[in-house]
């Protein structure tokens, strides 16, 4: 068994300029990974076809936006958003296959995440949409 450590794996992050995030994968399993994240400003809105996130807020405060996705020609098209929530250190959801979602960081500091999705998330199935309306 490899155990593996958060903060050193975070270290070793890099870029991801789709979602505008530092992000690395820490485990990988055969159809899921956990990864965890650093979000400097937001991560960037986007939506997955496939399977759902599991996010958990390791430090950090933020705004979590999630909104239903239609799809024309098998790409977004529109976006219904929902109110934003907060979100702080210890909370966990999950964003539903098909939702688009934006976590905006509200400090100066890095909010810090930690998810499980499955691998396709982080390649294939990811689809940029506009971001959500800022309402802080």
């Amino acid at each position: 068994m490899d155990i593996h450590n958060i903060d050193r794996k975070l270290g070793q992050s890099v870029l991801d300029p789709m979602v505008g995030i530092k992000i690395v994968s820490v485990v990988r399993g055969r159809k899921d990974g956990y990864h965890v994240a650093e979000i400097n400003r937001q991560v960037n809105a986007h939506v997955h076809k496939g399977g759902d996130e599991f996010y958990h807020i390791l430090s950090g405060l933020g705004i979590m936006r999630i909104g239903k996705v239609t799809f024309k020609d098998n790409k977004p098209a529109e976006v219904d958003w929902l109110p934003p929530s907060n979100v702080s250190q210890n909370d966990v959801f999950v964003v539903p296959e098909g939702y688009a979602h934006s976590l905006k960081n509200k400090e100066d500091k890095p909010l810090i995440i930690g998810f499980i999705c499955p691998h396709s998330h982080l390649d294939e199935d990811r689809h940029i949409v506009e971001n959500p309306p800022q309402e802080d």
